[in-house]
């Protein structure tokens, strides 16, 4: 699939592929694959620049079978074009990731996820998180 650019507000993407996940298939997309049904997964490429990246946090938190976990990210702000946006990396992926130059561009593919939630005034309220899957030097 050749490049497509979208925009979106003031948001401008260069997408090198963006991929949905089969129906009925759940979690984080492994790979390749994404989904823009319920969980609303899109996997984007771009070439970009490294502004900020942040240190590497960890929290405990209990899953569903009331096990404890801990939840690994590091923090970036990344540059494409005019845009800034925030992303982080997780789990092993951030646990592994080195330090980055700034002064270099990277080809990076992320993951999107919309979410709904209700507000304190009950308004449904939807929130992008943008999610660092790989990241390299161009």
């Amino acid at each position: 699939m050749p490049p497509v650019v979208t925009t979106g507000g003031n948001l401008c993407f260069v997408l090198i592929f963006a991929t949905e996940k089969p129906s009925g298939e759940k979690g984080r997309p492994s790979g390749r694959k994404a989904t823009n049904s319920n969980n609303n997964f899109i996997i984007m490429e771009l070439i970009c620049r490294i502004i900020e990246q942040g240190a590497l946090t960890t929290r405990q938190y209990t899953d569903r079978q009331g096990q404890p976990q801990t939840f690994v990210s590091m923090p970036f702000v990344l540059a494409s074009g005019a845009d800034t946006f925030f992303c982080e990396m997780t789990g092993e992926d951030a646990t592994k990731c080195g330090s980055f130059d700034p002064k270099y561009y990277y080809k990076a593919s992320l993951s999107a996820r919309v979410t709904s939630f209700q507000s304190q005034q009950g308004d449904t309220v939807k929130k992008t998180s943008l999610y660092l899957n790989r990241i390299s030097v161009l």
